[in-house]
């Protein structure tokens, strides 16, 4: 993992704890399950790191990192 993806974890981190992730992919009008199979994951992963039971980890939370910044570029 390189620093942008650390940056990336990190401010995926915060999104979560703050709620903004979920309104982040809300906003783009997409599931849980739509995430999910976006970035190679099961939607209760998505669940559950949205409601703060689970903290995201891994390439998979790295990848669903970037796709959230790339949903906030093509929302705002």
């Amino acid at each position: 993992m390189d620093r942008k993806d650390t940056l990336a974890l990190v401010n995926l981190r915060s999104l979560m704890d703050s709620g903004q992730a979920r309104e982040i992919r809300c906003a783009a009008g997409l599931s849980l399950r739509e995430a999910a199979a976006a970035v190679g994951t099961a939607a209760a992963t998505i669940h559950r790191w949205e409601g703060s039971d689970r903290s995201p980890h891994g390439a998979v939370a790295v990848r669903y990192a970037h796709f959230l910044q790339t949903l906030q570029k093509v929302t705002t």
